[in-house]
């Protein structure tokens, strides 16, 4: 692959290296040059692991891109170190932290097509500049049952990932970051205007929609998909990308969306949490109803979440738009690669489930 600013995705000006995990929060976790799994090696005849310590895992980037982000790296960090202290939170907070997340998975995505030397064949469309608050996310955060030291991402070197970077995991000393993104996820179930039909238009999975006016109102739950308990779940409707669209703006110019929005202008809408079986909007003034309610082991976790990731990366094939405009060649195609994703990420949860055994000592 031809070297590009992971920010932008034009050759980088005045070279820097962005680290796509953070320094500080490789600080946070442990020592900066330990080595880490990044996935297998699939170039070689024989598959081999892939350690790298997380100081060289860095891309190049723009001196004016990698600056310009800095400023949200130094509020995520405050966010983060809030939620491992059990701390207070707004609402401002958790959309920085979603930013944030934008951020770290695309640019994982972008640095295991590198790693790969980009062996799926994919032509990246999209950059971090052009993901942040680009589609509905939700942030659903477990807590651990001990403390620990130590960071793990589940679920970025997946065929299904590589294909579409919609999910993953963070693991930061006791607590996990779970994050999704992609089209359609949330908004009609949030009462905002949504696709009520979405097609695949080719094998790029370009997706051609029909936006209808939105119920003004919620249907719990928000997400469908079943989920691990104990989290606390929050989800945010983005339209961003849609609003200034011919035809659709007075969609999205009216009293619900306006009154449910961070940001109308920006198309940011707010956070809503899921809490007892009922949504409501996350307060701005900082508060603890963010805590989770309960906690996991984590040889028992570890299996659990990886399997939630890989679901909802499988989700973001197959719930997102129809395959029905497609050609029979490229139906056929398309049912092929998701079957051959989801048998990969089967054999990546039952060695997950292995190397969880020794945890506790079976």
């Amino acid at each position: 692959m031809n070297k590009f600013c992971v920010f932008c995705g034009k050759k980088p000006e005045e070279k820097t290296k962005e680290h796509v995990i953070p320094k500080w929060l490789i600080e946070l976790t442990g020592g900066v040059n330990r080595k880490a799994f990044f996935g297998f090696d699939l170039i070689p005849d024989k598959p081999k692991i892939r350690f790298y310590s997380f100081d060289s895992f860095s891309f190049p980037a723009c001196f004016e891109c990698n600056n310009e982000f800095s400023d949200l790296e130094i509020k995520a960090r405050s966010v983060i170190m809030s939620i491992l202290k059990d701390d207070l939170i707004s609402d401002i907070d958790i959309n920085c932290l979603l930013d944030w997340l934008d951020k770290v998975r695309v640019g994982l995505w972008l640095g295991f097509l590198v790693l790969s030397k980009n062996g799926p064949g994919i032509t990246p469309k999209f950059h971090i500049r052009t993901r942040l608050s680009a589609a509905d996310r939700l942030l659903f955060i477990y807590k651990l049952s001990t403390d620990r030291v130590g960071m793990n991402f589940i679920g970025t070197d997946s065929p299904s990932f590589l294909l579409i970077p919609s999910s993953f995991a963070l693991l930061i000393n006791n607590y996990c970051l779970f994050n999704v993104s992609h089209f359609n996820l949330c908004d009609r179930r949030l009462g905002f205007p949504y696709a009520q039909e979405a097609y695949y238009r080719s094998l790029d999975l370009q997706i051609e929609a029909n936006f209808v006016k939105g119920l003004g109102r919620c249907i719990n739950p928000i997400i469908q998909r079943h989920s691990l308990p104990c989290a606390s779940k929050f989800i945010q409707p983005i339209f961003s990308q849609y609003r200034n669209i011919a035809g659709f703006h007075n969609l999205y110019d009216n009293d619900y969306v306006h009154s449910n929005s961070i940001d109308w202008e920006k198309g940011i809408g707010k956070i809503f949490q899921e809490l007892n079986g009922t949504t409501k909007i996350f307060p701005r003034e900082k508060t603890n109803v963010w805590f989770p309610p309960g906690f996991y082991e984590l040889a028992e976790f570890l299996p659990k979440i990886s399997q939630q990731v890989y679901d909802f990366q499988i989700d973001a094939f197959t719930r997102s738009a129809s395959l029905d405009r497609l050609s029979k060649n490229e139906k056929r195609y398309v049912r092929k690669h998701i079957e051959s994703c989801k048998r990969a990420n089967n054999l990546i949860v039952n060695c997950v489930k292995e190397q969880s055994r020794y945890l506790i000592g079976i």
